[in-house]
């Protein structure tokens, strides 16, 4: 019985003797618009690649999955105009400065960059409240108080500290069909502190 020679298919020949062609191995690659394999025509892939505008990523065993939206977020930075002390309704003045158009569902987070004033929402209407929120607060934190050692900026300045941080410097409200989605009786406040606070800094961020 002859010996048989061992050969892989690469050296494989026809009865003529011909050396057969190697076997095409399938080429997978990751693409932007989907997970390629297989001996496919490049004409054809250029075609299918314009006719599936929306990537897909793979995430194991052949499965994919869509991109999800990145969100999207705009950021402003503005002064308020000067403000005696006490509360103050600055809901109209917010609103001139945020970037338009809003987004149809997000959020607006506001931040007061300063230790002696403060951000809230209260009522919009009588302005009695704010009256009445300021006196309270000075009724709770006064001025000038023995136990205070920070004195070098003023009475007024080391009870505006403890007022801001009862109060808060940041405020995050719903944005519901590009406006704000306040209630009928809510208004942004300013809580000023100071006797002679001067303008006061806001930045404010747009998330969609």
């Amino acid at each position: 019985m002859p010996l048989l020679s061992k050969r892989s298919p690469r050296d494989a020949c026809d009865k003529q003797g011909n050396r057969a062609a190697r076997p095409q191995l399938g080429i997978c690659r990751l693409s932007t618009d989907r997970w390629k394999c297989g001996n496919s025509d490049p004409s054809q892939q250029k075609t299918k690649a314009k006719t599936e505008r929306e990537p897909k990523y793979r995430i194991g065993h052949g499965e994919t999955c869509s991109p999800v939206k990145r969100n999207m977020i705009q950021q402003t930075s503005f002064n308020l105009a000067p403000r005696r002390r006490g509360c103050h309704l600055i809901t109209r003045e917010i609103l001139e400065h945020l970037p338009q158009p809003l987004p149809q569902a997000g959020l607006l987070h506001l931040f007061v960059q300063h230790t002696s004033c403060a951000l809230c929402i209260n009522e919009n209407a009588d302005p009695d409240v704010r009256t009445d929120l300021a006196e309270t607060l000075d009724r709770m934190v006064p001025d000038g108080a023995a136990h205070y050692l920070h004195r070098l900026e003023g009475p007024d300045d080391m009870p505006a500290h403890v007022k801001c941080a009862l109060m808060g410097a940041e405020l995050t409200l719903p944005i519901t069909n590009g406006r704000l989605n306040l209630g009928t009786w809510q208004g942004i406040y300013l809580c000023e502190f100071r006797d002679e606070g001067g303008s006061r800094r806001i930045v404010a961020t747009v998330w969609q």
